[in-house]
């Protein structure tokens, strides 16, 4: 058994944010996104988000599909969820070394900081 080839460098990695715009998350949060086969998926804490994405070189795009809204949290999770889903969608660039994921804006603004969760 052999693992499929990677499509591209993000395929099959796991990622969780540690850091939106530079902020922390909220305590005890996580949002988490998983790369594989050109399609993202992800999660907070009791929604989830899925839809795909295309890299060229250093530009990358991401396009959310489909997401849950359960109101299943404090007001400033659902805000942080619904920030997140936001930034993902205005993310253009990205910079990706061993366990660490950022995503920029086109000018070059940090949006997205992640850890690497596992392959």
């Amino acid at each position: 058994y052999r693992k499929p080839p990677k499509k591209d460098i993000l395929d099959g990695s796991i990622w969780q944010v540690d850091e939106i715009n530079l902020q922390p998350l909220l305590e005890f949060s996580t949002l988490t996104i998983r790369f594989h086969n050109q399609k993202i998926n992800g999660s907070s804490e009791c929604n989830r988000f899925k839809g795909r994405y295309k890299i060229s070189g250093e530009a990358i795009q991401l396009e959310v599909l489909e997401r849950t809204t359960d109101d299943c949290m404090e007001p400033g999770i659902m805000h942080q969820d619904e920030e997140f889903i936001l930034i993902l969608e205005k993310a253009a660039r990205f910079s990706f070394s061993g366990d660490d994921l950022k995503f920029y804006t086109v000018e070059g603004q940090e949006l997205l900081d992640f850890v690497l969760m596992t392959e």
